[in-house]
């Protein structure tokens, strides 16, 4: 359910950046790209560990990567509002 979860929130992210004014900064788009990848990529990693200190371990770079994505989405809204912009 995890994996799920941040694989859409990765999908939502992408599709957010392909118009507007996300899409032409290029430090921000990088940015939440990588972030909003990487979480599905660390569990789905952590997963394939048989070892639960490693287990855990990826867990805790993917929750780290989705507080990351979260605050870069608060970045986005706090830009577009200083801006004035709709």
């Amino acid at each position: 359910m995890c994996w799920q979860l941040s694989y859409e929130l990765k999908c939502e992210v992408l599709a957010f950046l392909e118009n507007g004014p996300a899409s032409m900064d290029f430090n921000y788009r990088d940015q939440i790209k990588d972030s909003s990848s990487s979480a599905p990529r660390n569990i789905a990693e952590g997963f394939g560990r048989f070892r639960p200190g490693d287990s855990a371990r990826y867990l805790e770079i993917a929750r780290a990567s989705l507080i990351e994505t979260r605050n870069h989405l608060l970045d986005g809204r706090d830009y577009k509002t200083s801006r004035g912009l709709p």
